[in-house]
């Protein structure tokens, strides 16, 4: 019985800490495929066509 009442204080100061901190984190914006560069769209469809990352860098990477 006294393990399973500090396991609930454990998991009380869990909590706790945990309510704390996410006050601090800021939630993920949601995904805009407007906001990215031209490049970075084209990085992303080249990989949705399934390019290596060879393919993706381009002729400048030798």
């Amino acid at each position: 019985m006294q393990t399973d009442r500090h396991l609930g204080d454990l998991v009380s100061l869990v909590n706790q800490r945990l309510s704390s901190i996410s006050r601090w984190i800021e939630p993920a914006t949601e995904f805009s495929y407007d906001l990215l560069s031209e490049r970075e769209k084209e990085v992303l469809q080249l990989i949705a066509e399934g390019k290596t990352n060879k393919d993706v860098a381009g002729p400048a990477s030798g």
